[in-house]
């Protein structure tokens, strides 16, 4: 096994988790207090999970036509992730996922959602992509060579 597979499988899992659970977080301030509880960093947090779910767009349509690319790693990721995260009716993917899209899309320019189901859809989806990113964490670091990893975990001389 390469030692940079793995890791970098963690580090992709990791980052995706991270933007999940701030999601996450806000959203539940969302549902608590209201659109007048984001924050200016909540609006970019919030774009860059709708840049994540059109990605997961580009790797669903991907599946039609699948041919290698630079960006085609990403998209295919992402929807893979997605999918695995997917906690609604297999059928409906597309069209819910285009609502989670909006929900955010709202919220990152401070409108109100009028459904609170809306939120809540969201905030369940990003709460299931943070647990199986947590997921795929582990499952990478088990991939790690046992051995040779020597002079990288004891970089410091201690």
């Amino acid at each position: 096994m390469h030692f940079d597979r793995w890791l970098e499988d963690a580090d992709s899992a990791m980052r995706l988790g991270s933007l999940a659970d701030r999601v996450v977080l806000i959203l539940a301030r969302v549902q608590n207090g209201g659109v007048g509880q984001l924050r200016p960093e909540d609006r970019a947090v919030l774009e860059e999970a709708v840049q994540f779910l059109e990605r997961v767009k580009q790797g669903f349509d991907w599946l039609d036509q699948p041919l290698v690319s630079s960006n085609n790693r990403s998209f295919v990721s992402s929807f893979s992730a997605a999918a695995r995260s997917w906690g609604g009716n297999p059928a409906a993917f597309v069209s819910e996922l285009a609502q989670l899209e909006e929900t955010l899309k709202h919220l990152a320019l401070s409108n109100p959602v009028s459904e609170d189901a809306q939120l809540l859809a969201a905030r369940e989806f990003f709460g299931r992509l943070a647990s199986e990113a947590t997921d795929a964490v582990k499952q990478a670091v088990n991939r790690a060579p046992t051995s040779g990893l020597g002079t990288w975990s004891h970089a410091s001389g201690s």
